[in-house]
């Protein structure tokens, strides 16, 4: 996604989400709070996988936003 993301916004820094936020869409191997995130910034890339424990959907979405606001302030 982040490659991708890349190619279409042609800027130098990119981030992608992915993820189960839940409640619903959970599998065994992909339970809810599981989340992807991806950041490139010119030719490096660095995908980093997350499981959050509090399973409730608002806090998984902050925690990703969180993670990759981390991610971005290391990258930058």
């Amino acid at each position: 996604m982040v490659n991708n993301l890349s190619k279409i916004s042609k800027t130098k820094l990119n981030i992608a989400i992915t993820g189960i936020a839940g409640p619903k869409g959970a599998t065994k191997l992909k339970p809810v709070g599981l989340v992807y995130i991806g950041i490139k910034k010119n030719k490096r890339t660095e995908i980093s996988k997350y499981l959050f424990k509090n399973k409730s959907r608002e806090s998984v979405r902050i925690n990703s936003v969180k993670k990759s606001l981390q991610l971005i302030k290391k990258f930058i």
